[in-house]
């Protein structure tokens, strides 16, 4: 089984002076959300967040997004 870590929280990673950089893909709907909960994201992270023309980013396809 692969082993998994929590976003941001670096236990799998080597030590960095520089923020990890994370790009969020969202759509519409879920960004007020998204953004509420990166507030809190581990300082070692730093995110940027995307928000497609869609309502829900569930829906968007590879070709679409591309």
């Amino acid at each position: 089984m692969e082993s998994r870590t929590a976003l941001g929280s670096g236990a799998d990673l080597p030590a960095s002076p520089l923020p990890r950089r994370v790009l969020f893909v969202t759509g519409k709907l879920a960004e007020p959300a998204l953004r509420r909960v990166l507030r809190d994201i581990d300082p070692s992270v730093e995110p940027s967040v995307a928000v497609m023309k869609i309502t829900v980013a569930a829906l968007m396809t590879a070709p679409w997004i591309a």
